[in-house]
């Protein structure tokens, strides 16, 4: 028996089924295939596990930032968040609306505005390689997806809601079902707004619902987005942060919780957190699930190191060179693993959690003086100021740590010879 086989580089990452070269593919006997299966499978069978983060795209339908509503007090006027029927409203973040890069496919999306009243449990914070430093998650970003949670910590998974896309032809039944939860309407409100404009800008060779895009290849609903990881870049260069659902990030926003501020006369008056679904990283990020703190830390320590790097990007092929599950191959060759009662071990992941602190501090900094962001003033609004993207190599010249990146190398380096 013979298996048809897919194998090249498409020339950008998005492309369609339609758009692979004939020459991409290949027959093989099944037996061969099967070994070339069981190796690729055992490489990933060691104690750790790599997995690549979720294609949150069309990028003009998901992210989103909370709607404010200015009203007179006195003589100043208040900036605060906007309600319909005690739910808070949203609207697409106004930097996906943009769309940046160019070609046909992306500007058709560009533009694209969505609005609404939201679900809290429907809302996750995505992790983006935009914002990811060595040592240090900048920011992050919201996004209003057709997604539940169940399960707590490791073990809670993601269900991707594909009937919630099928409702659209539905619309007046839905409404008049008493059994419904609000917030349940809201976002089959905003998947059925999300599955029109897919049905009018999509091609037609492209999936019928827009669900099944946006858990391309199933990367969304294999996201652990309670768990602690480690995350780390596919490509290009190499490096990785501890991700903790429970912590914040360097500018101080919540992984599990919203923050909304309300303003009058240029000042904060108050400030709100509520509660979301979970973190999810996009797809040019992998993530290691964990299980403790120092064990997070331990490995953000190996693969920020230089020695670590080295081997890694031996590895690494192509232009530019891809990443993807090498780092967690190369414990298993190594039979790396935490071991807490390892003074090396701890020591490693002491020294990685000060520099994620100083990182942190380097990244308020740098954002303060040289961009003139009011980090005060930086929440999930549409008041928020914009953060740029993060360039790793500027931040790591101006952090002043030293000592502690030569403790880091030293540290490494004896782990590795152990």
């Amino acid at each position: 028996m013979k298996v048809i086989v897919l194998k090249g580089e498409l020339t950008r990452r998005d492309a369609e089924l339609y758009e692979i070269p004939r020459k991409f593919f290949s027959q093989v006997d099944l037996s061969v295939y099967r070994k070339s299966v069981e190796m690729k499978i055992a490489r990933q069978e060691g104690t750790y596990k790599s997995r690549q983060g979720a294609t949150i795209t069309p990028v003009s339908l998901w992210p989103i930032e909370f709607q404010t509503v200015r009203r007179k007090v006195g003589t100043s006027y208040q900036s605060l968040p906007a309600k319909e029927e005690g739910l808070y409203l949203v609207k697409t973040a106004r930097w996906a609306s943009e769309v940046v890069g160019t070609g046909v496919e992306k500007e058709k999306w560009r533009g694209l505005f969505l609005g609404g009243k939201c679900s809290l449990p429907n809302i996750f914070v995505v992790v983006s390689s935009a914002w990811l430093v060595p040592f240090a998650l900048a920011h992050r970003y919201l996004v209003h997806i057709p997604a539940e949670i169940k399960g707590k910590g490791k073990a809670a998974a993601i269900t991707v809601r594909h009937d919630f896309a099928e409702y659209r032809n539905r619309r007046l039944k839905l409404w008049t079902n008493q059994e419904t939860a609000p917030s349940e309407g809201a976002i089959r409100d905003w998947t059925i707004q999300a599955q029109k404009a897919w049905n009018e800008r999509k091609t037609d060779k492209s999936a019928k619902l827009v669900t099944e895009r946006l858990d391309y290849h199933g990367t969304l609903a294999s996201q652990k987005p309670k768990a602690f990881r480690v995350v780390h870049t596919r490509s290009r260069s190499f490096y990785a942060s501890v991700l903790n659902p429970r912590a914040h990030t360097a500018l101080g926003l919540p992984f599990d919780a919203v923050k909304i501020n309300t303003t009058e006369g240029g000042m904060i008056i108050n400030t709100t957190y509520l509660p979301i679904g979970g973190v999810i990283c996009d797809n040019l990020l992998h993530s290691v699930v964990v299980d403790s703190e120092d064990e997070a830390y331990w490995m953000m320590g190996l693969f920020n190191s230089k020695v670590f790097c080295r081997r890694v990007m031996k590895k690494a092929l192509g232009e530019p060179p891809g990443i993807y599950t090498i780092p967690v191959k190369i414990m298993d060759a190594l039979n790396l693993e935490f071991d807490p009662s390892k003074r090396l071990h701890l020591e490693l992941a002491k020294i990685a959690h000060l520099l994620e602190e100083k990182m942190n501090v380097t990244l308020q900094t740098y954002l303060t003086e040289e961009k003139g962001i009011n980090l005060e003033f930086v929440d999930d609004t549409d008041q928020s100021p914009d953060i740029p993207s993060t360039i790793s190599s500027a931040l790591m010249r101006r952090l002043n740590a030293n000592i502690e990146l030569k403790q880091l190398e030293d540290l490494t380096s004896k782990i590795l010879k152990s």
